[in-house]
């Protein structure tokens, strides 16, 4: 008997829920018009369901992450700007210090109604 041919979205799937996992479709669209396509793909399980999120990269490529360059993404600039943030919010909840350029000022923050 020839083998049937499979898709490489049905590939994925049977790798990561196994074949008879009773896996579906639960929600498709595009990342933003024009964009990536994706697919999210649920199981059932013994209390609840889980779920992945398959991203098509290209003619028959899909997987669990998005291609480069496509939707919200952490960088190094943006970590660095959390991190500064985080250590100004503990300089002012520990010393009140604000530091200079912050965008609230000391007459903004009123910590009775906090």
């Amino acid at each position: 008997m020839p083998k049937l041919h499979q898709s490489p979205l049905r590939h994925e799937v049977s790798r990561w829920f196994g074949a008879d996992s009773g896996a579906q479709v639960s929600h498709f669209g595009r990342v933003y018009p024009g964009a990536c396509r994706y697919v999210r793909v649920r199981a059932p399980l013994m209390a609840g369901s889980f779920s992945l999120t398959f991203f098509h990269h290209g003619r028959k490529d899909w997987h669990t992450y998005p291609p480069f360059g496509i939707g919200p993404s952490i960088v190094y600039s943006s970590v660095r700007s959390v991190l500064r943030l985080a250590i100004a919010l503990w300089r002012y909840l520990e010393h009140g210090e604000i530091p200079d350029g912050a965008i609230l000022k000391p007459r903004d923050v009123n910590m009775a109604n906090a």
